[in-house]
């Protein structure tokens, strides 16, 4: 009998355990997805900038940029990328490194998007 509750206990005990850790992962998750979904908006306006006013966008990349969207913070770090075909010339292409965090997590997203200019 005593065994029996014992048992029972330590059965109740991980089970509880499990479906606590399962419902934080869960949140951690939404939190990636929603902080993906930040690093793709960022992305799409790097190129639409890129597209519709080109000779702003290649006259700022030396300066890294930083701002928040929806409560997700980001940085885009440039880094000139100088080998290879139309790359030869330094301010023609760009790794664009974007870096998202948020608040309540030391977890951070980083994404990344090459930028060539062809003239």
């Amino acid at each position: 009998m005593v065994f029996s509750i014992g048992l029972l206990a330590l059965l109740l005990t991980g089970a509880v355990v499990l479906i606590v850790t399962s419902l934080g992962a869960k949140g951690k998750g939404i939190d990636r997805k929603a902080a993906t979904v930040v690093g793709e908006r960022v992305i799409e306006g790097l190129i639409n900038e890129q597209k519709n006013d080109s000779a702003s966008f290649w006259s700022s990349i030396g300066t890294n940029r930083s701002d928040t969207i929806d409560g997700y913070s980001y940085t885009v770090e440039f880094t000139p990328v100088t080998s290879g075909g139309s790359c030869d010339n330094a301010d023609s292409c760009v790794n664009a490194k974007i870096i998202i965090s948020w608040p309540g997590s030391n977890d951070v997203i980083t994404l990344s998007r090459f930028l060539a200019k062809y003239e």
